[in-house]
């Protein structure tokens, strides 16, 4: 590419979120940027000021809501998925602040780890990782595993496996953040050079003196760029010379990479084996046993519960029909009556019961406890009493019978719920009065 032509540009770019309670949160409003191959630069701002969700559009794990972004002068929305996916793994390193490697293999195997998703053969790879981590100074640690390195040397393996794919971009959030003085300041010297080199680094901190390092500094607060101290670039820089073709690789075989995947998978297991993490693959290894154990218990729960329940259907209710008035728009709805349901249970020829049924939300109290349930009174018409039917079983006590319901006796039947919270422990629930509303009602039994 020219060596003025930005790699890349920003025109306009707005992200906005759903916050609490549906509230828009304008993230980023309109930002305008150009940015050139080597430069080094630091964006800073407080918290909330939108700096994260810039480095996300940036490193494409985001999308604008509006606005255009160019990469090497390619429109960044009108990719595909694989065009998109090929940028991020080919075009940009990422280096994060927990550096996020992987604990149980070695520094050599975390910086090969694109080179495995990019299609590199084997050697390839090999030479590649070592080469990086030895222009870092850590080829004598490239056989140690990444959770026994300091957090110093943890950072450059993540830098180098950033630059892994020859990245052109480096997106840096907080990289020292986690780091000492020392470690800190070398981490620092590494991008410094890589910049200097002709990639361009982009760095989230919130440290003035780091951001004082970049050879440009730009501002945001509240999703907009307050203040750039504009645009350095290196015409003799060879990353900006170079022309940029987004194609989805499609060079390795899926079985290929399928095989690559596994390698990994094994090497991990060797890491732990071999590497005194004996007792981690065993809690691995029981964790799956357990796991399988678990989804039989409940696939035979599953299928006991499943014969239970076609057992249990005529009791369940199936040939239960609930009748309600109908509710118009703008209309009163009409209450049924005892009247109806008796219409009912005499012109509806294979009824077998009727039970007239009203529920509503009331106070229930008793003695100085309250609390508030939902009330179901009803009276049961029995047609043509069959041997088969059935009543709510009760825990203790009765239910409510058809002489009750006939000479309108104050009964109630409580849940086990209602007795808890009410009544007493070591009082017999039967046989209490309980005030539901502002009427007392006798306790027969409990559900």
């Amino acid at each position: 590419m020219n060596a003025d032509r930005p790699l890349i540009a920003l025109e306009g770019i707005g992200r906005r979120y759903e916050g609490k309670r549906g509230a828009p949160v304008i993230a980023l409003h309109s930002v305008s940027l150009k940015l050139y191959a080597g430069e080094f630069v630091c964006i800073t701002g407080p918290s909330g000021s939108g700096k994260t969700t810039l480095m996300n559009i940036l490193g494409c794990l985001d999308r604008p809501d509006g606005g255009t972004y160019s990469f090497a002068g390619h429109e960044v929305h009108r990719l595909s998925p694989d065009g998109m996916a090929w940028l991020r793994l080919n075009a940009l390193g990422f280096v994060f602040q927990n550096y996020n490697l992987l604990g149980s293999v070695t520094a050599r195997e975390n910086v090969e780890m694109p080179g495995v998703y990019a299609g590199l053969a084997p050697s390839e790879r090999r030479t590649r990782a070592l080469g990086l981590l030895a222009a870092l100074g850590l080829m004598e640690r490239g056989g140690h595993r990444a959770a026994a390195l300091s957090g110093g040397e943890q950072q450059r393996v993540s830098i180098a496996r950033a630059m892994m794919n020859r990245a052109l971009v480096i997106l840096a959030d907080e990289p020292t953040g986690a780091l000492d003085k020392v470690s800190g300041h070398e981490v620092l010297r590494l991008l410094e050079q890589l910049a200097a080199n002709g990639h361009t680094v982009i760095l989230i901190t919130h440290n003035a003196d780091i951001a004082a390092r970049g050879t440009r500094q730009i501002h945001l607060l509240d999703g907009r760029v307050i203040s750039d101290s504009g645009a350095v670039y290196r015409a003799e820089s060879v990353v900006a010379r170079k022309e940029l073709s987004l194609v989805p690789i499609g060079t390795v075989s899926f079985f290929a990479r399928l095989a690559e995947y596994f390698r990994s998978a094994l090497a991990a297991i060797r890491g732990n084996l071999l590497r005194a993490r004996r007792w981690r693959v065993a809690l691995t290894v029981s964790s799956i046993v357990l796991g399988v154990w678990t989804v039989v218990t409940m696939l035979t729960i599953a299928e006991g519960t499943y014969r239970y329940t076609l057992s249990q259907l005529s009791t369940l209710g199936a040939d239960q029909v609930e009748v309600a008035p109908l509710r118009r728009e703008n209309e009163l709805a009409v209450a049924l009556t005892l009247e109806d349901a008796l219409a009912i249970a005499q012109e509806v020829s294979n009824v077998r019961s009727v039970v007239p049924r009203i529920d509503q939300l009331l106070p229930v109290r008793y003695g100085s406890n309250s609390t508030e349930a939902i009330v179901e009174g009803y009276a049961a018409i029995v047609i043509r009493p069959r041997a088969d039917d059935h009543t709510p079983q009760v825990e203790h006590g009765q239910f409510i019978t058809r002489w009750n319901n006939e000479n309108r006796h104050q009964v109630a039947v409580i849940g086990w719920q209602i007795q808890d919270d009410l009544i007493p422990p070591g009082v017999d629930p039967v046989g209490q009065y309980v005030m539901v509303g502002d009427l007392p009602f006798l306790v027969v039994g409990v559900l």
